[in-house]
């Protein structure tokens, strides 16, 4: 990144498009971590998911539920 920032990065194909998912940054995230998700992510797409569309899914749901719980209050 331009201000120096360093992010651990997925490159991966799917559906014969290239795509980059974003593991998180370094150093918050070590390595371990970071190939954690990147095994995650491979199981995903080897059952045939995109593993973007299930991390937008999950943060849409949770923006909902928390807007949801915010408003009943």
């Amino acid at each position: 990144m331009p201000d120096d920032r360093r992010w651990w990065r997925l490159r991966y194909r799917y559906r014969g498009r290239e795509k980059t998912l974003s593991l998180g940054e370094f150093p918050e995230v070590g390595i371990e971590e970071a190939e954690n998700h990147r095994d995650e992510f491979r199981k995903l797409l080897r059952t045939g998911l995109d593993p973007s569309a299930k991390r937008r899914a999950e943060r849409s749901a949770l923006l909902q539920r928390n807007a949801y719980e915010s408003y009943s209050l």
